[in-house]
C-alpha cells in the first residue's frame, strides 16, 4: 500500500466530511460564538432552494445565510424540468445577496474562513466569497 502525499491525504480527508458533519461543525461553532441558528429540518411545502442555515448575531448586528456542501459539490441551479421552471439554490442565494444579506457557500475546506467570518466578518480575498461570486455569475449567464 502506497502512502498518499500530504496534500493528497488532506484532499481525501476533506472529501470524506459529510454535509451533516459540516453542518454540525458550523452550528456548534456559531452557537459557541453567540449566534442564534435556524435550520429548516423539513422542507415539505417550502420554497425550493432555501439555504441550509440562517444565523443571527444580535451582538454583531449581522444576519448570515449559509449553503453547505460536501467538498467539491455545488448548489443546485434553476433549470427547466418537463417544461416547468424549477428554482435552484442559486435563486435564493442571489435574492438574499441582492437584498444586502451576507450569503455564503461553505465546504469543509472553508472551516477556518467560516470561523473568522462568524467572529469578525469576511475578508474580500476569502476563497468562499470568490467561489460564490463565480457561481452566481455563471448561474445568471
Amino acid at each position: 500500500m502506497t502512502a498518499l502525499a500530504p496534500a493528497d491525504a488532506a484532499t481525501w480527508l476533506l472529501s470524506q466530511v459529510t454535509e451533516a458533519e459540516l453542518q454540525h461543525f458550523v452550528v456548534r461553532t456559531a452557537r459557541l460564538l453567540g449566534w442564534r441558528v435556524f435550520h429548516p429540518r423539513f422542507s415539505v411545502g417550502s420554497d425550493t432552494g432555501w439555504p441550509d442555515l440562517a444565523m443571527c448575531s444580535p451582538e454583531q448586528q449581522r444576519m448570515v445565510f449559509a449553503e453547505l456542501k460536501r467538498e467539491g459539490r455545488t448548489p443546485t441551479r434553476t433549470r427547466s424540468v418537463n417544461g416547468r421552471l424549477r428554482q435552484g439554490q442559486d435563486s435564493w442565494l442571489r435574492t438574499l445577496a441582492e437584498a444586502g444579506q451576507e450569503v455564503y457557500w461553505w465546504m469543509p475546506s472553508d472551516r477556518a474562513d467560516l470561523v473568522e467570518i462568524l467572529q469578525h466578518g469576511p475578508r474580500p480575498d476569502m476563497p468562499c466569497l470568490a467561489r460564490l461570486r463565480d457561481f452566481l455569475g455563471e448561474a445568471s449567464g
